[in-house]
């Protein structure tokens, strides 16, 4: 509070730059995944262009896009939205519904709903942002790449997986034209391209990409981060394809690390993380540690409030394997009784 007091005996070109100069510092915390510092920055010079320059100026839509972004990844994204949503309707009153800001805008309203897995919702917006970009700033500009990379998330949620393809391939081009070999937005599409190959069964051709992605993420993004235990985790999945366990093990591991330290309890990533780690054990024949992490993550599964049918019938699945790997025909029998009731479901 005494050093906004200071700011106030400033003149303002003095406390337009200062609120700049934090505005700035949020995006680095922001493209390094510190969400809550980036919050706190995005908030002072949101608080401090409201006073100078009035509710419904560009640096103030500006400030809040990017709140809104840091606020979601920590997964408030009603809060979030709103904020996103208010940001957009300043723009659309000041340049119109065809200015590229605009466009960004609509992108990251979309981006919100993707998500919170609302892909019907999220496709109007993000072919629209689409749209806007490629006409008013052409096919080979990096904000044009920004709704292509979430276009493809969409296709590939709907399996629409060579419309996703070509997405992400075209989004991969036209930033590293822009931006070169090494970049936080060229690693994320390399993930996303490779997680999508990996869904194709495209695992030799996954392999190097997402290792790519990884090294850059590591490079740019503090340690633990939840991406960097996503693209772990996406690696470790190509390894069980392509080189064994022995080899996803560790990834496998530092993935469920980072997602215990980062993410709620419960969450449906950490879930998946032990039980892919578990798997891995039991086919390393060490079956004690993989019974105790595939139980755990069984027991969280059918706890929940509203029980995720898919996930529980894959780790039950994984489950009657280990017991039947294990020489244990009686619990494999039993757990085998449990996953054929949720197929009758």
């Amino acid at each position: 509070m005494e050093e906004l007091a200071i700011r106030r005996n400033l003149s303002d070109g003095v406390d337009v730059d200062i609120a700049r100069t934090i505005h700035n510092r949020g995006g680095i915390s922001l493209q390094r995944g510190d969400f809550k510092e980036a919050e706190a920055q995005f908030r002072e010079a949101l608080t401090i262009r409201r006073e100078l320059l009035g509710n419904d100026h560009p640096e103030v839509a500006i400030t809040m896009d990017v709140l809104s972004q840091s606020i979601a990844n920590q997964r408030r994204y009603e809060e979030a939205a709103a904020i996103c949503k208010d940001a957009l309707a300043i723009r659309r009153k000041i340049l119109g519904n065809e200015h590229p800001d605009v466009g960004m805008n609509i992108n990251n309203v979309g981006w919100i709903l993707i998500m919170q897995r609302k892909y019907d919702e999220a496709e109007p917006l993000m072919r629209e942002s689409l749209a806007i970009q490629r006409k008013a700033l052409g096919n080979k500009h990096p904000w044009t790449a920004f709704p292509l990379n979430n276009l493809a998330k969409i296709m590939l949620e709907k399996k629409k997986y060579k419309e996703a393809e070509a997405a992400y391939r075209e989004c991969l081009s036209i930033f590293r034209e822009a931006l070169g070999k090494e970049h936080p937005n060229i690693a994320t599409v390399m993930h996303n391209l490779g997680s999508l190959l990996y869904k194709m069964g495209k695992y030799v051709e996954a392999e190097p990409i997402i290792t790519e992605s990884l090294v850059m993420r590591r490079k740019f993004l503090i340690e633990d981060h939840p991406e960097i235990a996503k693209t772990l985790f996406i690696l470790a999945s190509v390894y069980m394809k392509t080189k064994g366990p022995t080899e996803a093990y560790p990834l496998f591991h530092e993935s469920f690390d980072i997602r215990k330290k980062t993410m709620p309890e419960g969450h449906l990533q950490t879930i998946q993380s032990q039980r892919e780690l578990g798997n891995c054990l039991a086919k390393l024949d060490r079956f004690e540690e993989a019974e105790k992490l595939l139980l755990e993550c069984w027991e969280n599964l059918d706890s929940q409030s509203e029980p995720n049918i898919g996930e529980i019938k894959k780790t039950l699945g994984y489950i009657v394997d280990l017991y039947k790997i294990w020489d244990k025909p009686q619990k494999a029998a039993e757990y085998s009784t449990k996953l054929e009731g949720l197929s009758e479901q």
